[in-house]
């Protein structure tokens, strides 16, 4: 069987090297975000249609209502076209949006201006490691870290930012059918279990939040089931040949045809407040920190 380095590793005193296994998979050439400078391009040619993908309100509101009230200040890392950041804006007293793709910002603040709540939000032009903003009372990052090398420091500087606490949303390790193809001819990698690492990392500083598990459901759209396929799979010679596989997902309609799928995603929530009762838990059963 050969090794796979994405998997963490144990080191010598017993832990597994989170941080290091987190690190092979970002770093991989087969990760296409990678590069900055790919991730923004990638965002330019989707930015537009990002959110006519998704299915439903977001995920993690109930994780996000348990925090956050009327009174709060919201750091939100890597807001895109501010699907979260609109519902922050209505529930926070001060909004404040991180994002570095120029593309993903416009539309985050076309769509703020839209919704009449651009002026309840501060637009942070940077990437999070290079950010320099004030502690907030929550910090949310959903599907934010991806890009991040360096995701122990990332972590780090959430927990020093975040004064009451934190909700974190990412994958729980499942592909998208259409991507599955390339994975299983090892064009590109497996999915993660993000939520994992996390857990992992956070357990190592005596952090130790809670995990639950919804389900999210994307779509895409097309005049045709050929320009659907093409768009689901632009670097191959043959799109087309996809469609069987892809049969269970795909749907004819009126105005052309659309690719739906669902999956789980892992919410994970914070309370600084609970942080006492949650160690005097660990000694009660014998966990070290």
């Amino acid at each position: 069987m050969s090794e796979d380095s994405s998997l963490p590793t144990v080191a010598p005193g017993g832990s597994l090297e989170f941080a290091d296994a987190w690190r092979a998979v970002v770093t991989d050439d087969r990760n296409r975000w990678s590069d900055p400078e790919d991730d923004y391009a990638f965002w330019d040619d989707h930015a537009a249609d990002y959110e006519a993908r998704f299915v439903g309100d977001p995920e993690g509101l109930a994780a996000i209502d348990a925090l956050v009230d009327g009174t709060d200040s919201v750091l939100e890392i890597g807001p895109g076209t501010g699907r979260y950041t609109r519902e922050l804006a209505r529930r926070a007293a001060r909004v404040t949006a991180v994002e570095d793709a120029p593309a993903m910002r416009r539309e985050l603040v076309s769509n703020l201006e839209r919704a009449g709540l651009r002026e309840s939000v501060t637009v942070v032009p940077t990437a999070w490691e290079d950010a320099d903003v004030d502690p907030h009372d929550v910090v949310l990052a959903a599907w934010s870290f991806y890009r991040q090398a360096d995701v122990e420091a990332a972590l780090e500087t959430l927990l020093e930012t975040a004064r009451k606490g934190f909700v974190l949303i990412d994958t729980p390790g499942c592909l998208p059918p259409h991507r599955r193809p390339a994975v299983a001819a090892g064009d590109a990698l497996a999915m993660p279990p993000r939520h994992a690492y996390y857990c992992g990392l956070f357990a190592d500083r005596g952090v130790y939040p809670e995990v639950r598990f919804e389900s999210k459901t994307r779509q895409q759209r097309a005049p045709t089931r050929e320009a659907l396929l093409e768009t689901l799979f632009p670097d191959r010679e043959e799109p087309t040949a996809y469609a069987d596989a892809l049969a269970p997902w795909l749907e004819e309609s009126e105005d052309g045809w659309r690719y739906r799928y669902t999956l789980p995603v892992a919410v994970i929530s914070w309370e600084r407040d609970r942080v006492a009762g949650s160690l005097a838990a660990a000694d009660a059963v014998g966990c070290s920190r």
